[in-house]
């Protein structure tokens, strides 16, 4: 699958390493995905049929941050700047390590299509459509801490993230000043965001907060 090198984008994951996405028109009205970590499988779906419940697998992940910047549906038929794209994506992040590799992945696809398709979202709405894309097409109920990490963190500093506002602030940690540093173990746990214990919180929490008199995410979106 030919792609051209342009827009390249890259999300860091929680400084745990990289996702990148490289992309291209397509006049057909197609998404064509392909990864470094599947080499020699190609992925073509047709934008205006992806819907939660329409692609599985790792492509779910790219094809939900497409629906989600509105890339399906009418707008996506025909040419033009929301027409079909060709995406590569590479990533170092360990999948199923708890490192955010999805998230990772999915923040730098939303870069891209932000290029691809002259959307001109800033950091926040790019947030919000890729925890929608993970939510409704992957299925899993994930909060958008991951995303917002993905999409403004720094070397050498945290993200305090306002999960009401969907805003965010960058701290420096000054680490090497201090002689200090953040060790990342892998235990070899892995884990998906789609398992059972993890679909089910959610629910548990909401039933939780109605309990305590409260309105889930009361005020902004949880975590």
């Amino acid at each position: 699958m030919p792609v051209p090198a342009q827009p390249h984008a890259l999300a860091d994951a929680a400084a745990s390493g990289f996702a990148e996405a490289y992309g291209g028109h397509r006049a057909d009205g197609m998404l064509a995905v392909a990864s470094a970590q599947f080499p020699g499988e190609v992925v073509t779906v047709p934008l205006a049929l992806v819907a939660p419940g329409t692609v599985s697998g790792w492509p779910a992940y790219p094809a939900g941050v497409a629906w989600a910047l509105g890339g399906a549906g009418k707008r996506a038929a025909g040419p033009g700047p929301r027409g079909g794209v060709s995406l590569f994506i590479d990533s170092d992040v360990p999948a199923g390590s708890g490192l955010s590799s999805s998230a990772a992945l999915e923040c730098a696809v939303g870069l891209a299509l932000n290029d691809l398709w002259e959307l001109h979202a800033d950091r926040g709405e790019l947030a919000r459509a890729c925890r929608a894309a993970e939510n409704e097409v992957v299925g899993a109920p994930t909060g958008i801490m991951d995303q917002f990490a993905s999409l403004a963190g720094e070397a050498g500093a945290a993200v305090f993230l306002d999960c009401r506002a969907i805003r965010a602030e960058i701290v420096p940690l000054a680490l090497d000043a201090a002689g200090l540093e953040i060790v990342l173990a892998d235990t070899g746990d892995r884990h998906e965001s789609t398992a059972h214990y993890i679909v089910s919180r959610d629910p548990r929490c909401r039933r939780a907060a109605r309990h305590r008199h409260r309105r889930p995410g009361q005020g902004g979106d949880p975590a």
